[in-house]
Parts: structure tokens; C-alpha cells; sequence
């Protein structure tokens, strides 16, 4: 199944660019797509997700042409 992922510049991911559609096996979760991204399981606890504009917990099953957001949120003063 396909759904469309946006993410920020900062995240650098290689496997799809934001705003594209990435392939991924019919309803897996968030946290299976996140580990097809390559993304360092250290990072995953602070990166937010969304999917169809809900925020989503990393059990979340996907559905086809699902759209989502992956947001790391940035601190400082």
C-alpha cells in the first residue's frame, strides 16, 4: 500500500522525499514504517507523529493513501 510522507529538511531521510508516496506492507504501523526509514531508534522516541492530521502512538496501523507528518520538535531559549 502507499501512503504520502512529510517530514522536515533536518531529518534527512533517504528512502523518500517529503511530500512523496513510499510503498509499505498493507497495514503495518508506524513503527514499522519508521525502521523501513532507517531511522535510528534513538531518534524515533522524540519525533511526533501524524497521520490524516491525529496525532498517532507508534502502534498505529496504517491504511492506504494515509498521510503522514513526522514532526521532531525543537527546544532552546
Amino acid at each position: 500500500m502507499k501512503i504520502r510522507l512529510y517530514y522536515p529538511a533536518m531529518m534527512r531521510i533517504e528512502k523518500v522525499q517529503s511530500g512523496g508516496e513510499i510503498d509499505i506492507p498493507d497495514h503495518a504501523t508506524i513503527d514499522v514504517l519508521l525502521q523501513k526509514l532507517a531511522l535510528s531508534r534513538e531518534h524515533v522516541r522524540f519525533i511526533l507523529v501524524y497521520v490524516n492530521g491525529e496525532k498517532r502512538g507508534l502502534s498505529h496501523r496504517l491504511h492506504h493513501n494515509d498521510v503522514l507528518k513526522l514532526y521532531l520538535p525543537v527546544g532552546g531559549g
